[in-house]
């Protein structure tokens, strides 16, 4: 790869790193509460986020595919699915379909996001994969409910527990931190950081599944303290707790 005077980063991900949260009405808007470019400035890399609300690692594979096809490069990838690969057609559902399948099956998912790591190290890029945040599920159960209407249904499909939705997520964080593992790679734990706080559920929007404003600095931190031990980030440690400086680090 072409040595460049910059580190360069690109983000395949969802909403998490789009900086969505919910809004009022039952609306998403963009926050600014990582704000890429000003981290791009501030630290003298370059972000390049690719991140697209909806995106789920089937979409991120042709993504990444394209992005190799326009002759895009970078030296690290952050990779960050499975939230809306672990998620239904509530619309459906609440419309008495009570044997839907997720947006994408368990296996497909590993899959995809095998090929996805694949194509990645082909190029010698260095993946860096994302676990998933938890769910609040009874939020997300409200939400989805008082959107779509049909709570009859969407408690039968849950066989009258709220946590279903939350369990049948988790089966995605394990294939996001089972792949890290077998494939050495470095993994940013997410997840850990939101449950080792006991006010965890504070960090979440309305809608249960996106991070609040507080919640996405509990990401920030996330990063910080996974590249905080290496040597180079000491400069810039002391300057901020921001995703910047851990990318800056690498």
């Amino acid at each position: 790869m072409q040595e460049r005077r910059t580190k360069k980063v690109t983000i395949f991900g969802d909403s998490l790193f789009r900086g969505i949260i919910a809004g009022g009405d039952r609306k998403y808007v963009v926050s600014k509460f990582i704000d890429w470019e000003a981290i791009d400035r501030r630290f003298g890399i370059e972000i390049d986020n690719r991140s697209r609300m909806g995106a789920t690692a089937v979409y991120g594979l042709e993504q990444v595919r394209k992005y190799f096809q326009a002759d895009c490069e970078c030296d690290y990838a952050v990779v960050e699915y499975g939230g809306n690969d672990s998620d239904y057609d509530w619309k459906d559902i609440a419309g008495g379909n009570l044997t839907p399948e997720p947006k994408t099956a368990p296996e497909t998912f590993a899959d995809a996001l095998g090929q996805i790591l694949d194509l990645l190290q082909a190029r010698g890029i260095k993946p860096i994969l994302v676990s998933l945040p938890p769910i609040g599920s009874f939020r997300y159960y409200e939400w989805v409910t008082r959107i779509h209407g049909g709570a009859e249904n969407i408690m039968r499909f849950l066989k009258n527990d709220v946590e279903t939705i939350s369990r049948h997520q988790e089966i995605y964080n394990n294939i996001v931190v089972g792949t890290a593992y077998a494939r050495g790679l470095d993994l940013v734990d997410v997840r850990q950081a939101f449950l080792l706080r006991p006010d965890y559920a504070a960090l979440m929007c309305e809608d249960g599944i996106h991070p609040n404003a507080a919640g996405e600095q509990v990401i920030v931190q996330a990063f910080t303290d996974k590249y905080a031990a290496r040597p180079t980030v000491s400069a810039v440690i002391g300057a901020a707790a921001s995703v910047g400086a851990a990318f800056a680090a690498l």
